[in-house]
């Protein structure tokens, strides 16, 4: 393999390129194994929003379902935690080690 892959599926992906390419290329898709941990997840919808916890990690989104006459307010509460299907998790990597090699390649 001569340039940089478009696409990395693999552990031996990230590897490799790890291993054969400058810290500035790989580095991107290693961060963005990290920023891909965590997403927003539907907890339930509701009539009222009265009750609901908003913090860092809640959050309620207001919508309209309907209508003209028929529309209704509806409140979809979410929250914010780890992926337990993330491509990081899938790859076998975890955190610690995806910010060693961040670490360890940039200095």
């Amino acid at each position: 393999m001569r340039n940089y892959p478009k696409h990395l599926n693999s552990r031996a992906d990230y590897e490799y390129v790890r291993a054969h390419f400058p810290y500035k290329m790989w580095a991107k898709d290693y961060k963005r194994l990290i920023a891909d941990e965590y997403r927003w997840f539907p907890i339930g919808q509701y009539d009222t929003a009265d009750g609901l916890t908003v913090d860092a990690t809640h959050k309620v989104d207001e919508s309209k379902t309907g209508t003209g006459d028929d529309a209704k307010t509806v409140y979809l509460y979410s929250e914010y935690r780890a992926d337990e299907n993330c491509k990081m998790y899938r790859l076998g990597y975890t955190r610690e080690e995806i910010e060693k090699y961040l670490s360890e390649g940039n200095a």
